[in-house]
């Protein structure tokens, strides 16, 4: 019964309320209707099966019930009385044997057929039937399925009645009929074979769901002409040739199709053996073409858990603590151990714990139910793919025992979210470099920038160790088709404002600049995201919403992200992370997005009132947009681009690596669109038009500033394909076209003789492209050039200013206050208090310095007759203020010192001038 519960999760949900059952003719089924968008399934007590797909005319099988569960044992094959062309069955002049209802035949206890459940995770629909194959074994099969789910989950216990073992040939099979189409192709991977519609964008798919410790053996797979499968499972008759399933695939052939799993069972005497299994409805959404039973790549784990949480500390739950207890970090045991020696720091109130909470993956919270939970604190692109096995071989590896990240994906992973890149991009050390006080600095903090753009250049890269696209593909390949991928980018983090302790480590330009740098690493990963065929979340709008209330460190909203620990706490790696509430935060935006469907803009606004579901599986990846083709040779498929204004448009085509597509654009009026081919070297192309880039497994086409309209991309496997035939994962994402303006970097050193030295070669464009200099120099000249001089005529304080610009015209500014005269502008005095201890102060003039006074000072205290030693003093004072701190003297022990000191050092400020150097007679 077709019901209209199409549309959001939650309207699913309240469809699923209604449900039927009933008991067709012969030798009578059970039926489940519900929302979907599987709306219907039923299972024979023969165990004949059929479904019906939301939106499909007709079930997905031929004649409705062509599949079926059989069994064979000692040359008896025992399957469901009627198989719609199932004669494959007789060719060899076998009469196979009925499955019997058990109830029939077997002990009166076993009820034949049961129906259970309300269709939500916790409690899902169940028909459970009963049935004897011959009299050797009685076999039940439990099938089960959660509304929103696009799979039927099949769980097969066999009991062996007698004292002797039994070998049993179990088989889960069926004659395709795949979005209404008898014909189509295959795809092949580990203990999974599908059928492919002929109609493009939908396979069924058998697939083994066993999990690690359960004594499975490995199912067998088959995909191709109906009838040879059924002729397979015959030879398991009497005077069979036992031609087993083995991994063949006709994938590229157009025929009419089926596929199949076989397990051989040993089932012990007066024993049980257990096998899992699912059928999945969904669409193609994998890469992989054609011919994908031979290059697929391996799956080291092929059970997973249906959400799988990837990622660096902002995943993991580093420092998400509550405002009224900060310290309280929730912070999983065993990630928070030194024997062995693991800091991953996985929090219960990190956003993939709640994500797998409201979705009710994690039970009574006591066992992890469906969730694999992999972010670790401090990882790197790297750790995904590598485990960290020894702290003591690497002591900069803090994790010992730690797994490859992506060892926790299997073909049970539904979904699997990351945030990553941080680590790499140099944060840490940018972070590390503006904190310390600016009395004890060598070096601005923007020093940085040499290392941050070379390893962001990096990280654009299309392919490299820490190439995001390629670090993004990687992943794909270990995700089952259908799998969602959700890539989070980082929320500011830097101090807004001089309000708190933590902001006064950073100078107004600092937190500028950093928060500049987020910003333009954000839209990096929602373009390489986009590339890859990801789902992208900006949380950071939930940060700093359109509507006001800032929740950056110092936010006048109240922070979501904790400011420095204290003084004392300056390396700890809670610091400048997301709280409770900010974690909360990335889990709303995740919800909004990946579940709702909102975009990323819709994001800066309130959040909207939402009933949230506990049922994992209701949760349909609404902004996922996946549609499936099959292309072939000389036959170019059509699909439809929605062009907008003002942003561009990103479609990602996954396929196999073999056979990389021809693309052809035509705008609305059917005229050719020129394709150009991206330049690896420009990190993000701001030209108008289309592009594309081919890496890996992906294409990834770009259309940029056309006019808007219905875009028609036709493509077509090229005459070099090896196979005549492919199958592509198609998704399609509108990212706002904003050109990011230039990260300003001007420095400067002032020479004896007025003579500023400027350089802004640290500048840098986020797409990549070409800049252009333009220094004013506050004395009515001006100069071109990221490394430039200019000799001042007459002592003064001048301001000078650079403008940088990309080739579209985005520019930003950056002043530099430079003076020019030779002055005194802060005073340093030594004074002696009792008999050890020593005053040190510094006083820095109100008309004469520049911001704040910085002194990094050392003072040399050689004791009478004994070694000289060196002990460093940073003060930092206001413009017109006097700052002190005192300094004990060694060795006097309420004796007076005696001995000399002297200081030396000097002492700056934020101008451009030459620094005052301090120097202080022995006392």
């Amino acid at each position: 019964m077709v019901r209209n519960c199409v549309g959001k999760p939650i309207l699913q949900i309240l469809c699923a309320l209604l449900v039927g059952a009933s008991q067709a003719g012969g030798i009578g089924s059970t039926t489940v209707d519900s929302a979907g968008p599987v709306i219907q399934f039923q299972t024979a007590a023969d165990l004949g099966c059929a479904a019906q797909y939301q939106g499909d005319v007709k079930g997905q099988f031929y004649s409705d019930t062509a599949c079926a569960t059989v069994v064979a044992i000692d040359g008896s094959v025992y399957a469901p009385e009627q198989i719609p062309a199932g004669s494959g069955l007789t060719k060899v002049g076998l009469r196979y044997s009925p499955l019997t209802i058990a109830g029939n035949t077997g002990p009166s206890s076993i009820v034949p057929q049961t129906r259970t459940g309300s269709g939500s995770a916790s409690d899902p629909y169940t028909i459970t039937t009963s049935v004897r194959a011959g009299s050797r074994i009685v076999l039940t099969q439990s099938d089960q399925y959660v509304v929103g789910s696009q799979r039927i989950s099949t769980t097969i216990q066999l009991v062996n009645p007698s004292a002797t073992p039994v070998q049993v040939e179990l088989f889960r099979v069926g004659d395709c009929y795949a979005q209404d189409s008898d014909f189509g192709f295959g795809q092949m991977a580990q203990e999974s074979a599908a059928c492919v519609s002929g109609n493009l964008a939908r396979t069924v798919r058998f697939l083994a769901t066993h999990r690690p410790g359960d004594g499975q053996p490995t199912a067998s797979t088959f995909e191709g002409y109906y009838e040879d499968l059924w002729l397979r499972v015959a030879t398991f008759g009497p005077g069979g040739a036992r031609n087993a399933f083995n991994g063949s695939c006709r994938c590229a052939d157009s025929i009419d199709n089926s596929a199949g799993l076989q397990w051989t069972l040993n089932v012990p005497g007066n024993g049980m053996s257990t096998v899992t299994s699912a059928v999945d409805f969904g669409p193609i959404a994998t890469p992989g073409g054609l011919t994908l039973g031979d290059n697929a790549a391996p799956v080291q784990n092929p059970y997973g858990k249906a959400y799988v949480a990837l990622g660096d500390s902002y995943s993991s739950g580093e420092g998400a603590g509550e405002l009224e207890n900060p310290f309280n970090y929730g912070y999983l045991s065993e990630t928070d151990a030194e024997n062995p020696k693991n800091r991953c720091h996985r929090s219960k109130n990190a956003y993939p714990w709640l994500i797998a909470k409201q979705f009710g993956l994690l039970g009574d919270e006591s066992q992890n139910l469906d969730f694999s939970f992999r972010a670790c604190s401090g990882a790197v692109t790297s750790d995904l793919f590598t485990a960290n096995k020894s702290f003591e071989a690497n002591p900069a590896d803090r994790n010992q025992n730690e797994p490859a990240q992506v060892d926790a994906i299997g073909a049970e992973t539904d979904l699997v979210t990351l945030t990553i890149g941080g680590n790499d991009a140099n944060f840490s050390a940018m972070i590390k470099s503006c904190l310390a006080p600016r009395a004890f600095r060598q070096s601005d903090c923007k020093d940085q920038a040499d290392a941050t753009i070379r390893n962001y250049r990096a990280l654009a890269a299309p392919v490299g160790g820490v190439s995001l696209l390629q670090t993004y593909q990687r992943i794909r390949l270990r995700m089952s088709p259908g799998a969602s991928f959700v890539v989070f980018g980082y929320p500011d983090f830097t101090p807004f404002g001089d309000g708190c302790g933590t902001a006064r480590s950073f100078s107004t330009e600092e937190s500028k600049w950093l928060s500049d740098w987020i910003r333009t690493f954000n839209s990096l990963i929602e373009r390489r995201a986009a590339w890859a065929g990801a789902t992208y979340v900006d949380g950071d709008r939930l940060f700093q919403p359109i509507n006001g209330g800032n929740h950056r460190i110092c936010g006048p909203g109240g922070e979501w992200v904790n400011g420095l620990r204290g003084a004392e706490r300056l390396s700890t790696s809670e610091s400048f992370h997301p709280n409770r509430l900010g974690q909360k935060a990335l889990y709303d935006s995740f919800y909004r997005r990946f579940v709702l469907g909102e975009t990323n803009d819709d994001l800066s606004g309130a959040a909207p009132k939402v009933s949230l579901a506990r049922v994992f599986s209701s949760a349909v990846p609404a902004a996922s947009g996946v549609s499936t083709v099959v292309i072939r040779k000389a036959q170019p498929a059509a699909i439809q681009l929605d062009v907008v204004a003002d942003r561009a448009t990103v479609t990602s085509l996954s396929y196999d690596a073999s056979a990389a597509p021809d693309l052809r654009l035509e705008d609305p009026a059917g005229t050719a669109v020129p394709i150009a081919p991206v330049n690896p070297d420009l990190l993000v192309s701001r030209l108008a038009g289309a592009s594309s880039i081919n890496v890996g497994a992906t294409t990834a086409l770009e259309i940029r500033q056309l006019p808007a309209g219905k875009y028609t991309l036709r493509i077509s496997l090229p005459d070099s394909a090896p196979t005549a035939a492919g199958v592509l994962s198609v998704r399609t994402t509108s990212i706002a076209d904003v050109n990011l303006a230039p990260v300003a970097i001007a420095a400067g050193t002032l020479t004896t003789n007025q003579r500023i030295s400027a350089n802004a070669s640290g500048a840098v464009d986020p797409e990549g492209g070409p800049l252009t200099y333009l220094w004013s120099w506050g004395d009515k000249t001006s100069a071109n050039g990221d490394q430039v001089t200019h000799q001042y005529r007459a002592p003064g304080r001048y301001t000078a200013e650079l403008r940088v610009a990309d080739e579209a015209g985005a520019a930003t500014t950056q002043q530099l206050v430079v003076e020019t005269r030779a002055q005194t502008f802060a005073t340093v005095g030594l004074r002696r208090i009792g008999s050890s201890k020593l005053l040190v102060s510094v006083k820095c003039l109100a008309k004469l310095a520049v911001g704040t006074c910085h002194a990094p000072l050392s003072l040399v205290i050689r004791p009478r007759g004994g070694k000289a030693s060196s002990v460093p003093v940073g003060v930092e004072v206001h413009s017109g203020k006097l700052s002190q701190t005192t300094v004990s003297l060694p060795g006097a022990k309420g004796r007076a010192f005696r001995g000399s000191i002297s200081i030396a050092g000097r002492v700056q400020d934020d101008a451009v001038r030459g620094p005052q150097p301090v120097t202080h007679a022995a006392i």
